[in-house]
């Protein structure tokens, strides 16, 4: 088996695609969430995980001490419109992520909402040729979020082998069509 400098087994690709596959064949039975069930909103604006969901749904996937010092997941996130797969994403902090692209407030943090809004702003105005960064987001941006939060699901699939969270990222957008994947700038 070969190893990289990291030590991280490098699987082959025929490894990796059966992983994919596996995945790809269970995206129709995964649970899908809505924000508003992965994340409670406080009485002071903030929103925080709920805990029960992911305690009781096992999407704790490191040791207690690990989930303790990084109260994070890795792995894979699949987003949803009307049942159907419009984007794939990956993070090694699946939490921190959600809440950026549903809550974010720059181009960075919710750079799908962003895009989402550049695209209609192209379509409906005319096509925008500033910079990212002088884009009007606090005109564009909070209504594609709010739209999101009411009507998208959430699927997670925890996954700990960077591998296989890479070439399932890529494998699921094309297999899956997701029309909000770009991997243009990866």
């Amino acid at each position: 088996m070969a190893l990289n400098y990291l030590e991280e087994r490098i699987p082959s690709i025929e490894t990796l695609q059966k992983k994919a596959e596996e995945v790809l064949n269970s995206v129709s039975i995964r649970e899908k969430y809505a924000f508003n069930e992965l994340f409670q909103r406080q009485d002071s604006g903030e929103y925080y995980r709920n805990n029960v969901l992911f305690n009781e749904v096992g999407y704790n996937t490191k040791s207690k001490k690990e989930r303790k010092e990084n109260n994070e997941i890795k792995g894979i996130y699949l987003f949803f419109e009307d049942n159907i797969p419009v984007y794939v994403g990956i993070s090694r902090g699946i939490l921190r992520r959600l809440k950026n692209h549903f809550l974010g407030k720059s181009h960075f943090e919710a750079s799908l909402a962003y895009l989402i809004a550049r695209d209609k702003y192209d379509k409906e105005i005319e096509v925008y040729m500033g910079e990212r960064s002088k884009f009007p987001f606090d005109k564009y941006v909070p209504a594609i979020q709010s739209e999101m939060i009411e009507n998208w699901t959430i699927s997670i699939i925890p996954t700990l082998d960077s591998y296989e969270m890479y070439f399932i990222e890529f494998y699921l957008a094309c297999e899956l069509k997701t029309k909000w994947n770009t991997f243009e700038t990866h």
